[in-house]
């Protein structure tokens, strides 16, 4: 019979969810974090930058409408510049 390895302990960690309801972007589809340790998502409404001070993802650039299927990627590069592609 086996047993399942014990994993590493995870309980210092704190986990939240964050949606629209409780002030998190509109669906993401690429998330990045810069050498700086900003955290940045490409979402459907545009580039967003977490906050984690304060707790709260602010809205960066807003993106046209024509764009929003397009932009799909985020690369980070040094001197911690972020790319959207």
């Amino acid at each position: 019979m086996h047993t399942a390895a014990a994993g590493p302990d995870l309980s210092h960690y704190q986990h939240t969810r964050w949606t629209q309801e409780n002030g998190g972007p509109p669906q993401a589809n690429a998330m990045a974090q810069t050498s700086d340790g900003w955290l940045w998502l490409n979402t459907i409404d545009g580039l967003y930058r977490f906050d984690d001070e304060g707790g709260r993802f602010l809205p960066l650039a807003k993106v046209e409408a024509a764009m929003l299927g397009m932009l799909a990627a985020l690369v980070v590069v040094p001197a911690a510049a972020i790319w959207a592609a």
